[in-house]
């Protein structure tokens, strides 16, 4: 047995013998950290990852997204990535839990997202939540800190009742269109009502607001925002100090007067 052989067997054995001082593992590195250069780049991923878990997940407003790193592709990924593609990890975190909800991966160079965590909230189920035509407005619960007033600045948006609308037709008879009334009907609820009740009132989850507060049935009052951008979200106000803002992709802000 030639000397170079018996020391490479010598320095195995001296790697595995227990000598932790000696022969300490150390695992590598598998992910990139995200530097003041790629600063940019990252929060354009993290709005894709956003887009996405929204629309296939739905955020809760516990959960936030965080960008871990990246890392190159060695071995191609079906329909998703090739070789040294550079692929951002993104993680959806749990506040409360402290842990990842659900992890994202993003290529960088085709803008594709895989995800991987709970399964998507059926739309059903949120719809559900609110009985009546308002309902199908309601896609996603989305997210918004938790327990403090809704973070729309709302003071240069005019605020709209819905029994200020009427339907007519176009001139062709093809499209409905929602205009103002000339003389519309006396507002069931006053726009200062509206406005301190979106302004204040606190958000909730969507599970909270249907199980553990008191609705009065048949008493909704209903309406529109149009924002300066002429960006509309719609709103619901509920007797007994409930309420509910959708935005235009059906992201939906669950609210209370009181936090059960």
């Amino acid at each position: 047995m030639s000397r170079t052989l018996v020391s490479l067997i010598l320095s195995a054995l001296l790697l595995f013998s227990g000598s932790t001082e000696a022969a300490e593992l150390k695992p590598l590195a598998d992910l990139k950290a995200v530097t003041a250069v790629d600063k940019e780049r990252s929060a354009q991923v993290e709005d894709l990852a956003l887009k996405w878990w929204m629309k296939n997940r739905g955020m809760l407003a516990e959960e936030s997204l965080t960008v871990a790193g990246y890392f190159s592709v060695v071995r191609p990924i079906a329909n998703f990535a090739e070789r040294n593609d550079r692929i951002w990890e993104v993680r959806v975190i749990h506040m409360h839990a402290g842990g990842p909800t659900g992890v994202l991966w993003v290529n960088d160079r085709t803008g594709s997202v895989m995800g991987l965590g709970v399964e998507n909230t059926p739309i059903s189920d949120l719809q559900q939540m609110i009985p009546g035509g308002f309902g199908k407005y309601c896609l996603y619960e989305k997210h918004q800190p938790m327990h403090k007033p809704w973070s729309e600045d709302i003071s240069k948006a005019n605020i709209i009742s819905d029994n200020s609308l009427q339907v007519v037709q176009d001139e062709s008879q093809e499209t409905k269109l929602l205009k103002l009334r000339s003389s519309p009907p006396r507002p069931k609820i006053r726009e200062q009502e509206v406005f301190q009740a979106l302004s204040t009132y606190r958000v909730i989850s969507g599970e909270d607001w249907r199980h553990k507060y008191h609705h009065v049935a048949g008493l909704d009052q209903t309406g529109w925002l149009v924002r300066p951008d002429a960006s509309q979200l719609k709103w619901l106000i509920r007797p007994g100090g409930l309420a509910l803002v959708v935005y235009p992709d059906g992201g939906t802000i669950f609210l209370a007067r009181e936090v059960h």
